[in-house]
């Protein structure tokens, strides 16, 4: 069958919220409340109103946490090929973090749009490369890294009617993790929670019934993960996604949604399937599989680098290897 067979009918607008990290230093019990808060206040807000505050906020936390905007900039360092103390590689962390705030403002913002506004403003070719995939009938797996709008691109493809799940942590307390869940769902974007055991069940039902199963699969993971050469330099990328699909026959595709300049509209595309053959060596197939998505993930990232959200080390070798302290990043005054 093809995409088109499995289309399913548009999801109607749900209700509500969904955590992110910027909650976590919060007390449990208060998380839930703050959602709703943020979500209201979203809701409220126009549009370039709240992208001003979200990039305020965004440069804020770069210049008061050194912590996180450090790393970040060590990151950049490396996938611009430049010294860490290089004006452009600071400059392009810190459109990240502004970046970033537009991003968390949109989330908030996303149960106030409706299926004809996520149309208009997200541009995309036609999903041919992933009819192609699911013409086979074994499901597919997209990956995308922490991008541009990862939300966003999960809910484009909902609102086309292809059923679409994402893999996503579990947020503490349960009443939180309802929220996320709700505001996640709202377009018809299914939830696969990133549990042991049964998360993996579900990806793998998903995959039968010749669904898709979205991933986020940059996050920096030295246990389990696989080692990579990204951007020269080595790396730990999750294993994850090419362990499903070896055991699954389930290609694996990346995609993004991106903003575009002006901040009106995205643009969007699922790219072609990674080709690849197994050789019936599992950890060779697994790491050569993980090496052949960094190779994709690099060209992505080159084009787009201040919508790459990498607050952790990812290249924790590398930087040891410079000798240089987190603190040196950024100048005197942020430290």
């Amino acid at each position: 069958m093809t995409g088109e067979d499995h289309k399913q009918q548009p999801a109607q607008r749900g209700l509500w919220g969904r955590a992110s990290s910027a909650l976590r230093p919060l007390p449990s019990a208060l998380r839930p409340w703050a959602f709703r808060a943020a979500l209201a206040l979203a809701a409220r807000t126009p549009r370039r109103l709240g992208y001003g505050l979200g990039a305020l906020g965004g440069e804020l936390y770069f210049w008061l946490n050194p912590r996180h905007s450090g790393k970040a900039v060590a990151n950049f360092a490396v996938l611009l090929a430049d010294d860490p103390r290089a004006p452009r590689v600071r400059d392009t962390a810190r459109r990240s973090f502004r970046n970033y705030g537009k991003y968390l403002f949109d989330f908030f913002h996303l149960p106030t749009r409706d299926p004809e506004q996520i149309e208009a403003e997200i541009i995309t070719e036609p999903f041919d490369h992933l009819d192609a995939a699911l013409a086979a009938g074994r499901g597919a797996l997209i990956v995308t890294p922490h991008f541009g709008n990862w939300d966003y691109a999960g809910t484009i493809i909902a609102v086309r009617g292809y059923p679409i799940s994402a893999v996503a942590d579990v947020f503490a307390p349960p009443a939180l993790d309802r929220l996320v869940r709700a505001v996640r769902e709202c377009f018809g974007l299914g939830v696969i929670p990133l549990d042991r055991g049964g998360g993996l069940r579900q990806i793998q039902r998903a995959l039968r019934r010749n669904g898709i199963v979205a991933l986020v699969a940059d996050r920096p993971r030295q246990e389990g993960g696989a080692a990579v050469e990204f951007f020269g330099a080595r790396a730990w990328l999750p294993a994850g996604p090419a362990r499903i699909a070896l055991r699954t026959g389930a290609p694996v595709l990346p995609g993004f949604v991106v903003r575009r300049p002006g901040d009106r509209t995205y643009f969007g595309e699922v790219g072609p399937a990674i080709p690849f053959t197994p050789t019936g060596d599992e950890a060779a197939d697994v790491q050569a599989l993980t090496q052949a998505l960094a190779g994709r993930l690099e060209g992505l990232l080159r084009r787009h680098p201040d919508q790459w959200y990498m607050f952790r080390e990812m290249w924790p070798e590398t930087i040891a290897d410079c000798g240089l302290r987190i603190a040196e990043y950024l100048p005197e005054d942020a430290r």
